[in-house]
């Protein structure tokens, strides 16, 4: 099955969902540990690891945005596929960071708007990973 996202109303999913939201809230916004966040919602921490990087709050705007990183093989022209992808797809580049490499990779960090995205969000991600050299792929945050 291609498609990695769905849209699920919270009735279905495990009560502690609702609480991997709100600590990544507490750590973002008041500063807490997450230790001390896991411990007040009395969660494990190996759950909150296991689960927070794939639940996310939806964000009413008029933008769709989402953050990829992605590790790459330092050869010429990784780059310029990875912005042809988006191209294609109609995605607008926000933000793009790239490391100095190490040890012949490249960490790379883009933000795009995919509000306007002409293909599957998981198809994106899947052209990306598909491209020669790349080595890895990892949605770090999605506003929709």
């Amino acid at each position: 099955m291609d498609n990695q996202f769905y849209l699920v109303h919270k009735k279905i999913l495990p009560d502690f969902i609702d609480d991997i939201i709100k600590i990544k809230d507490e750590i973002e916004e008041d500063g807490l540990s997450v230790s001390n966040a896991c411990e007040k919602h009395n969660i494990s921490r190996s759950t909150y690891y296991k689960y927070k990087d794939y639940v996310f709050k939806p964000i009413k705007n008029s933008t769709s945005k989402a953050i990829i990183s992605f590790r790459a093989l330092n050869v010429k022209g990784v780059l310029n596929s990875v912005l042809a992808v988006f191209a294609e797809s109609n995605a607008n580049i926000v933000t793009l960071n790239q490391d100095v490499p190490i040890k012949d990779y490249a960490f790379i960090t883009v933000t795009i708007d995919i509000s306007k995205i002409n293909i599957q969000f998981d198809s994106l991600l899947n052209k990306i990973k598909n491209i020669d050299n790349i080595k890895k792929v990892e949605l770090i945050a999605f506003e929709g």
